[in-house]
């Protein structure tokens, strides 16, 4: 499977400009933009945003990249993706912590 990374942005100035767009393309990215006068496509990715830099990034000192990108991982994996899961089955993940003796 070939899989892109896509830069994900609004339709500001910065981001549709010619310049922008050729250095995304020649980094090998996609560019996904939120629709015009839809404010709530992007909401999901920024209320991730808002928690991975309260909940990791805002009171850590990373010594390098690697560093980070491993925590980043670890983050999203071990911690943010069990919960996003546990949202969308409709319970809080304390309760299927609870429930499994994990809490």
């Amino acid at each position: 499977m070939n899989l892109t990374p896509i830069a994900r942005s609004d339709q500001g100035v910065q981001y549709t400009c010619k310049a922008y767009q050729k250095d995304l393309r020649d980094a090998g990215l996609i560019a996904s933009m939120s629709r015009k006068g839809m404010p709530y496509d992007n909401a999901v990715m920024e209320s991730f945003f808002a928690s991975l830099k309260q909940e990791l990034t805002h009171h850590e000192q990373f010594k390098d990249r690697d560093e980070a990108r491993t925590r980043v991982f670890d983050y999203i994996e071990v911690f943010d993706k069990p919960r996003a899961i546990a949202q969308r089955a409709g319970q809080p993940l304390t309760r299927r912590l609870r429930r499994a003796g994990g809490v």
